[in-house]
């Protein structure tokens, strides 16, 4: 299954990530309903409010939460 996650802000993609995984044990029932997205330092990504894109197999997901990034 192939999974991504793109932060989305002032209409446009901001940042893109394809390192999404699973909550560790003992996670939710289905996996598939919740995912860990690590970002690393060298992504710059900057502080704000973004939408979360997720994409599985190439299709979007129905929801974009919406997500504030801190410093």
């Amino acid at each position: 299954r192939a999974s991504h996650v793109a932060l989305y802000a002032n209409g446009a993609v901001a940042h893109t990530f394809d390192v999404v995984k699973p909550l560790p044990p003992p996670g939710p029932p289905d996996p598939q309903t919740q995912l860990v997205l690590s970002i690393p330092a060298t992504a710059r990504v900057r502080a704000g409010a973004y939408l979360v894109l997720v994409i599985v197999n190439g299709q979007q997901a129905r929801h974009s939460p919406p997500v504030v990034l801190a410093p």
